[in-house]
This record gives C-alpha cells, structure tokens and sequence, in this order.
C-alpha cells in the first residue's frame, strides 16, 4: 500500500516504476492499514503499461483478461504543470539534472509545460506536521500489537508509530479532515488546467544503508526526505505514477512523478505511457 510513497518511494530509487491509484479506486479489503486517510493500494512494475494492466484487474474494470493499458496520450497535445512549490526545493543535484533533462526533452517532444505557483501543494505538505493522519491512526491501528509483540517490530518502526500517541485532540483531528477537504477542492481547481502535474518522485537518490543506519535521528530524517513529495498526492486524494527518468549509466535511478486529481487514474496513465515513450526514445 501506499500511504505517503511507499509505491512510487521503491520504484524511484530502483529505476522500475509504479502506481499508486486515486484511494477509492481499489478496495483496501485485505490489506493492513497504516492510514485509514491516505491509504492506496497500487503496484510496481516494468513499465507504465504493466502497471495500468494491474491497476485494470485490481480495480475490477472488467474481466481480468480483458484488462488493458490505456494508449498514449498524444503528447504534442498535453498541457503539463512543473509547479513552483516546496517539491522543488532542496533536489540533490543528480535529481535536479534529471528532472530538468525530462522537462525539456518532453517540451521538445512537443508537449506544453508551465510552470505557476502552486500554493495548494504546499498547503497540503503542511497538513503532515505532527504526524498528521498517519500519526495518530497507525498508532490506534498498532496499539494491541505494540504491548503485546512489541519486539517483533523493527525498533525504528515501533518508536515512530508510538511517536503518534497524543499528537493532537479529537478536535485538532477533525480540524485536519476539514482542513484537507479544501485543500482537495483548491487542487483539483489548480489541476484541472493540466493534463498532469510533473515532478521529482523523491527529491534524493537512495543513501545507503550506512548514511541511514548513524543513528534514529537521521533514519528519521531521511524518511521524512523521501516521503516528502509522494505524500502531497496522497493528501489531495490524487493518483500518479512514478516512472524512471535518469540517464543510462547514471550512478543510481532517479523517478519522474506524472500526478493528477482523483478520479483521473486512467487519463494519468495514459499521460504516463506518453511520456515514458518519449524519455526512452531520448535515452536510445
């Protein structure tokens, strides 16, 4: 599942891609929660066409033989959006690079990209601040299991799902649901100008399990680093595919996000499927 990039996180730094649906689109029967809010449930895959052939049979659009990619969009046609928004900041340089290489590659393509303010999406990444929805009802989801089988638990995993004990009142959690629903509605109004929204799916390529391991302060802060990004899809209730954009022969893969509203899923693949075509005929 996929609650803040925990689909397109793993396709990023392993240059595969994946596709985290618009939440209601498949059930979430069956699965473990983490978030009741922001959870999706999507796959990774070889390609933007195999993900959309899985996302068909997940979502039960029709008969699983039946299921199939959407075709490309026409990519001469697309109106694209590289908003300026907390997303863009702080790149490290080889993700920089590869995000501007995909911009002008698509633009050459022929596709329309803007760029506008998009203060809605940084309202949105101010919605996680005190661990947000994810904080406190992981902690409602695990508080059985962490007093009873507490060793079992990774002890990184345990202290942050802990962590959201006492976040916030019942008020300050009925705030944020209001709070969100506008900033939904201020998004889709932002988004319906565009076919999609571009960018970088995590803002560093992978540390290693060195840089990671120093100590539970800087686990923690590289978590937050590569949830950054993926999670503002997941706050507007939005769908987008994380599809490889690094150069052949790079150090280490780097994702290109292609995002939309929710209920979009289909168009956004399509959209995907276009601009994979596009970035793999530029690598060749």
């Amino acid at each position: 599942s996929d609650t803040r990039g925990s689909v397109r996180i793993p396709a990023a730094l392993c240059g595969v891609t994946g596709f985290k649906p618009t939440q209601s689109r498949v059930p979430r029967e069956g699965a473990f929660p983490l978030s009741y809010t922001l959870d999706s449930v999507g796959p990774l895959a070889r390609s933007v066409s195999c993900c959309a052939v899985f996302d068909a049979i997940l979502a039960a659009d029709g008969q699983p033989a039946d299921a199939r990619a959407p075709e490309p969009a026409a990519l001469p046609s697309l109106r694209l959006l590289a908003p300026r928004c907390f997303a863009l900041d702080d790149l490290d340089p080889p993700v920089a690079a590869a995000f501007e290489r995909a911009l002008a590659a698509l633009s050459a393509a022929g596709a329309r990209i803007s760029t506008a303010d998009a203060p809605c999406l940084d309202a949105a990444h101010a919605l996680f601040a005190g661990g947000g929805f994810a904080g406190a009802e992981a902690a409602q989801i695990h508080r059985a299991l962490l007093k009873t089988k507490r060793e079992l638990y990774d002890p990184n995993v345990a202290k942050r799902i802990e962590a959201g004990e006492g976040f916030f009142s019942g008020a300050d959690y009925v705030q944020l649901g209001l709070d969100r629903r506008a900033v939904i509605g201020e998004a889709a109004e932002l988004l319906s100008q565009y076919d999609a929204v571009l960018l970088p799916t995590t803002p560093s390529v992978a540390p290693t399990i060195e840089e990671v391991s120093v100590s539970g302060d800087e686990y923690a802060r590289w978590n937050l680093r590569m949830l950054r990004n993926p999670g503002l899809i997941n706050m507007i209730d939005g769908c987008a595919v994380s599809l490889p954009c690094h150069s052949p022969g790079e150090e280490a893969p780097i994702g290109l996000m292609v995002a939309g509203v929710g209920g979009s899923d289909r168009r956004v693949l399509a959209v995907a499927r276009a601009i994979e075509e596009s970035l793999a005929a530029r690598a060749e």
